[in-house]
């Protein structure tokens, strides 16, 4: 799953900062049309693995318009067998120094066998190096008796000169009921012409991972292209 600020993993978000759900759209020149291909050596999101220990390929395609709306398509392999495909857009714009941003995100599985569907609103703010995130989202037919989940997830990033780091609540997002933590320190940085490569360690707490707490070492490489 992917959030607006492609903070799955900060190997996504070297293609943008991720997906980067995680998306942060910044204002371009009249329209771009991008696209970006990477691979994942585990793939995360929001302190929770997706892929089970398995690397994972992903690719994305962006549309950005000088006004501050955005559309884009995501996609990763997770566990199951199953494919991940992530739909979002939103508005960004800046006032004042201040970044501010509210988008939507629809996660779906291709054949259904990982999980059910994620609707979500995506609302941020920024200031500098800061970003703020706030996330409502509806796991679609998610409990025992095929009943929807609702969910929140708050998180904030810290990126300075390619350092990064991440913290992050989820209520009821890893089922209901289950409260859980995570946090991703990490760097990313331009090894040849919009090729990207990410480093971080990843700490999650023992409701995301039904088990013990786990630290995570985690690689990702990205290539970004442009369309138009």
């Amino acid at each position: 799953m992917k959030n607006a600020l492609k903070l799955k993993s900060l190997a996504l978000s070297v293609a943008v900062a991720s997906s980067s759900m995680a998306v942060m759209a910044p204002n371009v020149a009249q329209a771009e049309l991008t696209g970006n291909i990477g691979m994942m050596s585990e793939y995360y999101f929001r302190g929770i693995s997706q892929s089970e220990g398995v690397v994972s390929p992903e690719f994305g395609v962006d549309y950005e318009h000088e006004s501050g709306l955005y559309l884009g398509l995501w996609s990763a392999k997770v566990a199951d067998s199953d494919v991940e495909y992530d739909i979002y857009g939103g508005y960004e714009t800046e006032i004042s120094g201040f970044t501010l941003g509210a988008g939507f995100t629809l996660y779906r599985y291709l054949e259904g066998n990982f999980d059910t569907p994620y609707d979500e609103l995506n609302f941020w703010a920024g200031y500098g190096p800061l970003t703020v995130m706030y996330d409502r989202g509806i796991n679609r037919d998610a409990d025992d008796n095929g009943k929807d989940i609702d969910y929140s997830v708050i998180s904030a990033e810290l990126e300075y000169a390619g350092f990064y780091g991440i913290y992050g609540k989820g209520m009821d997002f890893a089922g209901k009921g289950v409260d859980h933590t995570y946090m991703q320190l990490g760097y990313s940085t331009e090894i040849y012409t919009d090729t990207s490569i990410d480093f971080s360690i990843l700490r999650s707490s023992k409701e995301a991972t039904g088990g013990d707490e786990e630290t995570t070492l985690l690689l990702g490489i990205n290539k970004s292209f442009s369309f138009m």
